[in-house]
């Protein structure tokens, strides 16, 4: 028999793996997304770049690196945005 404490301790641990495989889901189809974007608009993304994108980890980075490639206009500048996001984390 389950008592109804034990259950809301189980309901709450199922919402809590959920949120955290719907925020990991989140954070690599945005890496995705900025490879994408990258690949789309300089052709080619040098390994490093791909490193360094992929181990970033904040959904907040990730979201603000999305917005600067629009403006960005070299692949240079965008390795310089990286080192700065990675700077102030």
């Amino acid at each position: 028999m389950s008592s109804p404490l034990f259950n809301e301790w189980v309901e709450e641990e199922r919402k809590e793996a959920a949120q955290k495989a719907t925020e990991k889901a989140q954070i690599e189809t945005t890496r995705k997304n900025i490879l994408a974007l990258l690949s789309e608009k300089f052709d080619f993304v040098p390994k490093n770049i791909i490193e360094s994108v992929m181990v970033i980890d904040d959904i907040a980075v990730l979201d603000w690196l999305v917005k600067k490639i629009i403006k960005v206009e070299t692949i240079e500048n965008f390795e310089h945005l990286i080192e700065e996001a990675m700077r102030k984390k």
